[in-house]
């Protein structure tokens, strides 16, 4: 060990008070990862005089005469170095924030370890000038000093997978070896602060299945993207309103069937204009699956045919005779653009007080719905949205058209 500092006990005065600095150090050794404890120079405290000691290996450098991108690049170190004695060393030692008090800038000593990592080395830590005037916190005044040459402001931006703003969630951020559990505001952003060029970090969602690793680096963006799963029922009936168990169906494009309770329900990530289409015996319905669960109740009417009496007579045996069949109405739908196009391939929603009904027009804009699902003289309204891929879909089939 070498002496890096030495000071007289006249012009200083310990700050934690009724200890053994030798000991003190001898825990922070025991307590603290090797680079962290010796931020906290050796000690020796005699009679008159104080000395204290770094490692024979190390290169000292004076923080007072070091550059200014130096300067802040200590300034970093030592912040990380400080939350992370003060948070591991909270319990243990309570006196912990009284280790980062110091007289003066000259007892900051700085070296680049084999990374190429700056690192620093604090003499006279626990001590303080003996004087009248006001005291000075020299760690917490370099601190808070602009660090304009070597760091950047650094906001995290979170959205769900659907497009829409992660406002007001908690996700964890790991930082300095540290994890923190954290939330962004109602603009879906957390201000991480100024941070040090190269420096990385990681986020991740509350159940890690989200993971994300940034470096800092100059006009960065650090942004992320956190997968939201949603549930959505469906619902089979009957002309009668009546539940259909066990009943078959596609459901994109894979066969599924109806519970017991005449329900299928299942749960996908959601992403920008999700939607479910559904094929079942021949019709053909798509829905838009929204955000919150309970707007994903979609009911699909299936006609099924009642079985007829038959008919004992005496002899002679009569024929009975069979009613002619029904042969089901429909309204006619068709959707067109301003321009008064049609609109082919097209999934829309009628929705009334009762039920949503869900329909696709076909090649030329045209839907044919079973009247049996409306009410006479009622309005009703429909809802649909063009994309921009449907849009491109169309211009492209336009163009082919044309050629």
């Amino acid at each position: 060990m070498k002496e890096i500092s030495r000071q007289s006990l006249m012009k200083i005065h310990d700050v934690i008070h009724g200890q053994n600095y030798v000991n003190i150090k001898a825990r922070l050794n025991q307590l603290l990862p090797n680079e962290y404890a010796k931020t906290f120079a050796g000690i020796k405290l005699f009679s008159t005089d104080g000395v204290w000691y770094g490692d024979d290996a190390i290169v000292y450098r004076s923080y007072v005469e070091a550059s200014a991108s130096d300067k802040e690049e200590i300034a970093t170190w030592l912040e990380e170095c400080k939350e992370v004695v003060c948070a591991t060393l909270s319990t243990a030692i309570p006196y912990v924030h009284s280790l980062f008090s110091i007289p003066s800038q000259e007892q900051i000593f700085w070296y680049r370890n084999d990374e190429g990592n700056i690192r620093v080395t604090l003499a006279q830590w626990g001590f303080e000038n003996k004087s009248n005037g006001p005291k000075i916190d020299v760690i917490t005044m370099l601190l808070l000093a602009p660090r304009t040459l070597t760091q950047q402001d650094v906001t995290i931006h979170i959205d769900y997978s659907d497009g829409s703003i992660a406002s007001n969630i908690p996700f964890i951020l790991h930082l300095f070896n540290n994890t923190k559990n954290i939330e962004t505001d109602g603009e879906g952003n957390f201000h991480l602060g100024k941070l040090f060029l190269n420096k990385t970090f990681v986020i991740e969602n509350i159940d890690a299945t989200n993971h994300y690793d940034f470096t800092i680096v100059k006009d960065g963006n650090y942004s992320a993207v956190f997968d939201w799963f949603t549930r959505y029922t469906i619902i089979v009936e009957d002309q009668k309103g009546e539940r259909i168990p066990d009943f078959e169906m596609m459901v994109d494009g894979v066969a599924v069937k109806t519970n017991e309770e005449g329900r299928f329900e299942a749960e996908l990530k959601l992403l920008p204009n999700t939607i479910v289409n559904v094929e079942a015996n021949e019709t053909r319905s798509s829905f838009i699956v929204q955000k919150e669960s309970e707007n994903n109740v979609f009911k699909i009417t299936i006609k099924r045919e009642e079985p007829q009496p038959s008919v004992v007579s005496p002899n002679p045996p009569v024929t009975p005779i069979s009613p002619a069949p029904l042969v089901p109405e429909y309204i006619k739908v068709t959707l067109l653009d301003y321009d008064g196009q049609p609109l082919p391939n097209l999934p829309f929603v009628i929705n009334t007080k009762k039920k949503r009904i869900s329909a696709q027009t076909d090649e030329n804009g045209v839907a044919q719905i079973d009247k049996a699902q409306f009410i006479q003289n009622n309005k009703y309204h429909i809802r649909f949205m063009i994309t921009s891929s449907y849009r491109e879909s169309l211009s492209k089939k336009n163009n082919d058209n044309e050629r």
